[in-house]
């Protein structure tokens, strides 16, 4: 082995080393390091040249990458470490083993693996004894059955500072690899380099060597008693493995011994104990099954006997009741003859009875047919007067709901229109509900009244029906004697039923008036109802009008106001400001004029500008502070705002804070209004909420509005900046 000096790094790609040139181990050494080339020198003559082929070094390395931080000196304080981080050596090994050839089959092929991973470990251990701790880099060939083991890298450098190192290459080793070792050649190059990042000061360099120096010593004594005690334990290891095998073949020796007779035994009489064992079977089964028949036929013996003696019971007395039998048809003999002649008078009588009775129970069924159409009229209207009834609960409901929501548009009002309708609104309104409370009062008790009327008849009818038919059925018993009386009864039911029938003809012609009665007033009511709606359309329109001319005269207020608040050494512009706040009010024309003279005094330009992080976003500020929109801009994930805050600073001093209620979700696509206080909102998510003790979000030069997630985050910002420029 050939140990390179160290030469100008020439940076090169690792793929300009020639394929396939064997297992390389680099070890770079600078040139003018005497000692350590001596040291490494000797750490390598302890392997026999005849186990590794020694090769020169090539010309071009690829350029090592450090792949360890820089080693500290013991002899150098905490400030020393951290002034001259950047003057500190670095020394890295790279050893690659990349083609080894192919053994002839799998076990030598292991073998091999074995000493490669041997000698890696040998290496790593004789660098760190010189004070140096490098990871080991092992990888096995590409091709065959080899054993691939990652996780020999972290055990070999994890091991590289507890295992001792073995004073020379185990026998096993050099025996291998005088065998058939043609074809296996492991070509090795040792690179060991040291750089420094950065000009050091000789007297620092002095002392980091010396440092470096004493702790190699140190290291390379703790690693000369580790080898020895592993050499111990690997002497006591090779002990216990000679004890082990001498015992395993005493133990085959002794089992050989002892089990020759006991086979021959086993051989003689196997066959006879097997025959003798499947004949006890078979019997064994045999007596088993003879047992089974016997207690069956044992059974079916008693059973059989039992059967005999309940059948001679049965024939006793059975010759008992065929004497009595014929006892009773002797008897029912002679009284089958007085029944005869009875039974052929009343076959006679029948005949007759059977024709009155059919002409009876077709009066009844026609009287029936009426009853059951009598029936269906009523059920027919009970169901009309229930529909009206339900519909008249219906528009009661609507207009309730119709006058509610006027009085809610009355109450967003100014005081001086609410005062000003307040008297007539509370007319009309009076006079509807006294009108819908009268007609719903009239037409419920005239149809409770109907309703008890006909329940009490139909009962009445439904009762005499039913005594009539009993009575009927006890006439049929009695044969002639309630004839006539059936006859009459059924004249009284027909006068009844015409009867009847004229009274559901006037219950009909004044059913038909009261729903004439009805649709008129329900007419008039939907006449009064839809003026009321114009009116109160209009009066929204003109109510809508003022409210937008309110905030439009607030909005110029709030900026005039800042302008007076900004340009104090201007007293001619406040004079004309303050005189449109106090005129506004009472003469529009005047306020546009003054408003024209302020604006050819002072314009202002404002801009906007926003910015999300997310799916939320600030849609909209309204100028004047009267609400906030968020939106949700995903088309369709909805979003969970609840428990987030919606901060809004006004000219960087005040600040107002609003922290969204709990189960509140901003479906895809769709906004919330977050309304100030007074301002038209009501409190309805997630499509409106309200901002209470704040009857306005305000306004100012410099208005930043940003919305905060529940980790304290900003998600979205809207930013106002209003700028004045004078003419």
């Amino acid at each position: 082995m050939r140990i390179a000096p160290l030469e100008e790094e020439k940076e090169e790609d690792a793929n300009a080393l020639p394929p396939n040139s064997g297992e390389e181990c680099t070890l770079r050494i600078p040139e003018k390091d005497e000692q350590l080339r001596k040291t490494v020198a000797k750490v390598l003559a302890r392997w026999p040249p005849a186990s590794l082929e020694t090769v020169s070094a090539p010309k071009a390395f690829p350029k090592p990458t450090p792949i360890f931080p820089p080693r500290e000196y013991p002899s150098m304080n905490n400030n020393d470490r951290t002034s001259s981080k950047q003057e500190m050596h670095k020394f890295h090994v790279k050893t690659t083993m990349t083609t080894l050839s192919h053994a002839e089959d799998d076990g030598k092929a292991h073998n091999s693996a074995s000493k490669l991973r041997n000698f890696s470990k040998r290496l790593s251990l004789d660098v760190s004894s010189m004070g140096i701790k490098p990871p080991i880099a092992f990888q096995m060939p590409s091709r065959g059955q080899w054993d691939r083991t990652p996780e020999i890298l972290a055990q070999i450098q994890n091991e590289s500072l507890k295992s001792p190192t073995m004073e020379s290459p185990p026998a096993s080793f050099l025996e291998s690899s005088s065998r058939k070792t043609s074809s296996r050649i492991l070509k090795m190059v040792t690179e060991m380099g040291s750089t420094a990042v950065g000009g050091i000061s000789p007297s620092l360099s002095a002392t980091a060597a010396k440092s470096f120096l004493e702790a190699t010593d140190k290291e390379k004594k703790d690693m000369q008693g580790l080898n020895d005690r592993l050499g111990n334990y690997i002497d006591r290891v090779k002990n216990l493995e000679e004890e082990n095998r001498k015992l395993v073949h005493d133990l085959d020796d002794l089992r050989g011994k002892w089990g020759k007779d006991t086979s021959e035994v086993k051989m003689t009489f196997s066959s006879t104990l097997s025959s003798a064992r499947k004949d006890i079977d078979s019997s064994a089964r045999d007596k088993a099954k003879l047992d089974v028949k016997v207690s069956r036929l044992r059974d079916d013996l008693n059973e059989y006997r039992n059967r005999f003696e309940d059948i001679q019971r049965r024939r006793e007395t059975d010759r008992e009741h065929v004497q009595q039998f014929q006892n009773q048809i002797a008897d029912a003999q002679s009284e089958l003859e007085m029944l005869r002649a009875r039974w052929k008078q009343l076959t006679d009588e029948e005949k007759r009875l059977l024709g009155d009775n059919a002409r009876l129970w077709d009066d009844l069924t026609k009287a029936r047919n009426d009853l059951d159409e009598e029936t269906m009229g009523r059920i027919d209207f009970q169901n009309q007067v229930q529909t009206l009834m339900e519909e008249l609960e219906f528009l009661r409901r609507v207009h309730e709901q119709e006058v509610k929501e006027l009085q809610a548009l009355l109450a967003q009002a100014p005081a001086d229109t609410r005062e000003f309708f307040k008297n007539e609104l509370a007319l009309a309104i009076r006079d509807i509900k006294d009108e819908y409370d009268y007609i719903a009062k009239q037409g419920r008790q005239d149809m409770e009244s109907w309703y008890k009327l006909k329940v009490s008849e139909v009962q009445g009818n439904a009762n005499r029906t039913q005594m009539e038919s009993t009575y009927q059925r006890e006439e049929v018993k009695r044969m002639r004697d309630n004839i006539g009386d059936l006859r009459g009864k059924l004249q009284d039911l027909e006068g009844r039923n015409s009867h009847l029938e004229k009274e559901v003809q006037n219950l009909n012609y004044q059913l038909n008036d009261d729903q004439r009665q009805y649709e008129q007033a329900l007419n008039e009511r939907d006449a009064t109802l839809r003026r009321m709606k114009d009116e109160c359309q209009s009066l929204v329109a003109e109510l809508q009008a003022l409210l937008d001319t309110k905030q439009m005269l607030d909005a110029e207020i709030a900026i005039y106001r800042k302008m007076l608040e900004g340009e104090e050494s201007r007293v001619g512009l406040r004079q004309m400001v303050e005189q449109v706040v106090k005129t506004h009010s009472l003469q529009q024309q005047e306020e546009t004029d003054s408003t024209r003279n302020v604006r050819g005094e002072v314009q202002t330009k404002t801009t906007f500008q926003r910015s999300a992080k997310g799916n939320i976003t600030i849609a909209e500020c309204e100028p004047s502070g009267k609400f906030v929109t968020l939106e949700n801009t995903h088309r369709s994930k909805d979003e969970d705002i609840s428990g987030c805050r919606l901060r809004r600073r006004l000219d960087g001093k005040r600040e107002i804070s609003y922290n969204i209620p709990p189960n509140v979700v901003l479906r895809a696509g769709r906004s919330v209004k977050i309304w100030a206080s007074g301002q038209g909102g009501v409190q309805s998510p997630p499509d409106s909420l309200v901002l209470e003790n704040e009857n306005s979000w305000g306004a100012g030069a410099n208005v930043v509005t940003a919305f905060i997630n529940k980790e304290g985050e900003e998600r979205a910002t809207h930013t106002q900046k209003t700028i004045q420029t004078g003419q």
